[in-house]
């Protein structure tokens, strides 16, 4: 066993041709809250600028 290694650990690999995940650094995070689900969408959809296509809840039931 080699210095350093957890005797269950293996190495990283991208098995199946997954995409690599990517990640935004925010340099000035601010707090928000929401009161429920949709008020959180549409806080998340105003600061990226991207529009969900799944219906909300509240409209699929209606």
């Amino acid at each position: 066993m080699e210095i350093g290694k957890h005797p269950k650990s293996s190495p990283i690999s991208r098995a199946g041709g997954k995409a690599p995940v990517k990640v935004k650094h925010i340099s000035s995070p601010i707090h928000v809250s929401a009161r429920d689900a949709c008020e959180f969408k549409a806080v998340v959809q105003q600061l990226t600028g991207q529009k969900s296509e799944v219906p909300s809840p509240k409209l699929a039931h209606a």
